[in-house]
């Protein structure tokens, strides 16, 4: 496996659902729990319906 450096920023979310995460975004990672959605995505990719988010 080869590692990338990508000279973009990210932000890690919590959302209310995946509604309206862009799964045709260049990047993004989706992961569930029971007690959360999360979303890690480049920072212009946002979806509107988060709940919490953490930048860079």
């Amino acid at each position: 496996m080869k590692l990338k450096k990508l000279d973009q920023e990210f932000s890690v979310c919590k959302v209310e659902d995946y509604s309206l995460v862009d799964l045709s975004a260049e990047y993004s990672f989706i992961g569930k729990t029971d007690e959360e959605n999360s979303l890690v995505c480049a920072t212009g990719d946002v979806p509107s319906n988060v709940v919490e988010r953490d930048d860079r």
